[in-house]
């Protein structure tokens, strides 16, 4: 009957004791305020994170922009032992990541973490360890923004044979998470799926782990924002097994790729990991450096592709314009020069980046006392006092859809959009990230994109949509659709 009384006596206090907390940690950060001039302590607002959390409820970007739109562009919350700063205002980002981006960086937690299941690299690492990564993997970009478009051609064959005869419906989504696997592995490890030799069952389990990976890799980053303790004990036993599988993967690729290497001319070690052998003979550092780019950029260009055409199968009119300018090429394979010239097919890709974010929101953690030039003030224009160890998220999906910068149409998919002079959105409009920490590959990622879809356009005359549900974001690192991209395709007549 005592302990009874006692775990009763416990649970009461609970409550008594985080509270006064809360009230402690709020007067301490107001003190250590008054040092940084006319700056602001914001009182944090209750958003519902945890009941989400608990209810199993996604916390998708949709009610993340429902809470910028309710309660202004900058707000504070405290969803358990430490406050979190939510922003979307293109000036609070701009000195996070490039202003004071000394000041801000990706945080212990989010690089211990990161390095348990995705090993020490570019996106696992912070200060002088990430201008390491960042040296060390430069070189073998600035080589293969340069390796030709033939491979491309390869792998592009390759997906449109499974593509299936005119009219039958399918999801082009998966598809293109295959087609995107194999070329960031070519690029990455000069290898691709095929060379390893995996059946269907290896593959399926491969991208369950990846799955497991990203969903579950996401959870442990929302800790690392609501408590440091939480973040360092979670530890699931299936996200575990899931990285194991991955680096499995990753281990059978470099195999492949070192056992190939000596049998290439100089010239044609082009991929990162035989371009720094060759550079320094670390194969271990090319190896982690590789699986943090594998992990991160696979994805992102399968869901912006597949986010355009689930858009181009709705929208005839966009199908059709776009279809004039690719029409141009006479039928020809696009160079370089050519992407690059095309107005429209650049605009849609802009717009698909504004609309569809692959990355809707980051988190940066403040490494010293410091302020942010918005959300202070009753108004929220004057600096925001952010203390030492302060995660603050920033909302690309609510900035890019900000009507102050994008107008009333905001919402719209609008290619035309960006033909407006008048048009400047600056730091409202980050989809690779902006300051040192700026993606790396974006440059091969646009050509990628802009590549395949010119080729899909000059395969198909026709695409309908097979799916009239609404676009829902997904809950993952990256924003897909959860439905997928499902369509028809008609493939293109050959003229007698």
């Amino acid at each position: 009957m005592l302990s009874l009384f006692v775990y009763l006596g416990i649970l009461l206090a609970l409550p008594i004791v985080f509270v006064g907390y809360r009230k402690i940690e709020f007067a301490l950060r107001v003190s250590r305020s008054k040092s940084y001039g006319d700056c602001t302590v914001q009182k944090p607002i209750l958003i519902g994170v945890l009941q989400r959390w608990v209810k199993k409820q996604p916390l998708d970007v949709s009610f993340y922009h429902q809470l910028f739109l309710r309660h202004g562009r900058t707000f504070t919350t405290h969803p358990f032992m430490k406050p979190l700063v939510m922003t979307a205002h293109p000036e609070n980002v701009k000195t996070i990541l490039a202003t004071k981006h000394g000041q801000f960086d990706i945080g212990h937690i989010r690089e211990d973490l990161g390095q348990v299941y995705m090993r020490k690299g570019i996106f696992t690492t912070q200060a002088s360890d990430w201008h390491s990564s960042r040296a060390f993997v430069r070189p073998a970009f600035n080589k293969m923004n340069y390796m030709g478009l033939e491979y491309l051609e390869r792998h592009f064959q390759r997906l449109l044979q499974n593509i299936p005869a005119d009219g039958l419906a399918f999801d082009l989504q998966p598809l293109l998470f295959a087609y995107t696997l194999n070329t960031i592995s070519e690029m990455l490890f000069g290898v691709c799926v095929e060379d390893l030799g995996y059946d269907d069952a290896d593959m399926q389990k491969f991208h369950e782990a990846e799955k497991c990976m990203r969903v579950k890799g996401l959870r442990a980053v929302h800790l690392s924002t609501l408590s440091n303790t939480a973040a360092r004990l979670y530890r699931s036993s299936e996200l575990i097994k899931s990285a194991k599988v991955f680096h499995q993967f990753v281990a059978d690729m470099v195999s492949k790729s070192v056992e190939r290497y000596q049998f290439l001319e100089k010239g044609a070690r082009y991929s990162l990991l035989h371009d720094s052998m060759e550079r320094t003979g670390d194969v271990q550092r090319a190896r982690d450096e590789a699986t943090n780019l594998l992990f991160a950029g696979r994805d992102t260009g399968a869901v912006l592709m597949s986010n355009v055409f689930f858009t181009l199968s709705r929208r005839p009119d966009l199908w059709t314009k776009l279809r004039a300018e690719v029409s141009q090429l006479n039928g020809n394979l696009p160079s370089y020069e050519d992407l690059k010239n095309m107005r429209y097919l650049n605009n849609i890709i802009k717009e698909a980046n504004r609309l569809f974010p692959v990355v809707p929101f980051n988190y940066r953690e403040a490494l010293v006392d410091t302020t942010i030039p918005m959300g202070g003030g009753p108004n929220g224009t004057t600096p925001l006092f952010v203390a030492k160890g302060t995660y603050v998220m920033y909302c690309t999906y609510a900035m890019h859809r900000d009507t102050s910068v994008y107008g009333a149409n905001a919402l719209d998919f609008n290619p035309d959009r960006w033909d407006d002079p008048q048009l400047r959105p600056g730091w409202a409009y980050v989809p690779f990230n902006g300051g040192p920490r700026t993606c790396i590959g974006q440059n091969m990622a646009q050509t990628e994109m802009s590549y395949t879809i010119v080729r899909m356009l000059q395969n198909f005359d026709g695409i309908r949509s097979e799916d009239s549900a609404p676009f829902k974001p997904s809950t993952n690192f990256v924003m897909a659709n959860v439905n997928g991209a499902k369509m028809s395709l008609y493939r293109k007549k050959l003229e007698l």
